[in-house]
């Protein structure tokens, strides 16, 4: 998920460790107003790339 940032030096692995667990969702509640942070996070995740929109 962030290759291209650690690649880039912009974000440092503090452990020589790499795991793949799966999938990640998300969640929020549709009752809830959409804050803008949140929303900039969400546009963020699924503008990288192999995520799924939905």
């Amino acid at each position: 998920m962030f290759e291209r940032e650690l690649a880039d030096g912009r974000l440092l692995r503090p452990f020589p460790v790499g795991i793949r667990i799966g999938r990640y969702w998300f969640a929020r509640l549709r009752s809830r107003r959409e804050r803008e942070p949140v929303r900039r996070l969400r546009q963020w995740l699924q503008a990288q790339d192999g995520l799924d929109k939905d």
